[in-house]
């Protein structure tokens, strides 16, 4: 099992210098994820909003005026950008003297991915996010499209992006000692591999196993 958690510092009383003094901003569009004293390095911010389908008709109205949705002042903590917690399990198991079974599941979870890419197709003027489009969306997904194209928020793609792996499925069959004698050779076995065959997560963009979590290209600090 694995644990991360890293924070960056609390600012020490007195200090002049600007690193200390600001927080540093950086991400998606360049405001998506902050170094801020007391919390995890690169996570993400972004202003909350909360929905409710007031009258019940299953969709989500845009318009503040209509309580159904509800968006924030400021922008606060919504979760670490890189996984805080791991784990790898595996295990093999002999089967009728020549056969031996091998299995490795690994997991990473405890982070959020932005899912920038259903986002980009909610911005104007593209509008082309199912949240927008499908009479299927859920309300959650509604309320993240219409906070992205109305309210410029992508608070709503910040996913949760734990994942659970099946990495490697083998199959190894140990071949009879007269089989590797013919060859001139002591022992022959063969190997039947598979890797990367399942995924559970609750992400709903690409593999999250296959994101680079935190990163970006630019930074600049804010007061």
């Amino acid at each position: 099992m694995e644990r991360h958690d890293e924070r960056v510092g609390q600012q020490e009383p007195g200090l002049e210098d600007g690193l200390h003094q600001h927080a540093i901003i950086f991400g998606l569009g360049g405001a998506s994820q902050r170094h801020q004293a007391g919390y995890a390095a690169g996570g993400y911010w972004g202003t909350p909003y909360t929905f409710r389908d007031v009258n019940g008709d299953g969709m989500i109205n845009p318009d503040t005026a209509s309580g159904e949705i509800t968006v924030g002042s400021a922008d606060v903590f919504q979760g670490s950008s890189v996984p805080t917690r791991g784990a790898t399990i595996s295990t093999e198991l002999n089967l009728l003297s020549h056969f031996r079974l091998y299995g490795l599941l690994d997991g990473r979870w405890g982070n959020k991915l932005d899912n920038s890419t259903e986002s980009f197709r909610c911005i104007n003027p593209f509008l082309h996010c199912a949240g927008l489009n499908l009479n299927t969306a859920s309300l959650s997904d509604q309320a993240a499209a219409i906070a992205s194209a109305f309210y410029n928020l992508e608070t709503g793609y910040f996913q949760d992006a734990g994942f659970v792996k099946l990495r490697e499925v083998s199959l190894t069959y140990f071949a009879p000692a007269a089989w590797a004698s013919r060859i001139g050779a002591s022992s022959l076995n063969l190997t039947l591999t598979g890797r990367n065959l399942a995924t559970w997560t609750k992400y709903k963009g690409a593999d999250p196993s296959s994101i680079p979590s935190g990163s970006s290209t630019s930074a600049s600090p804010i007061s």
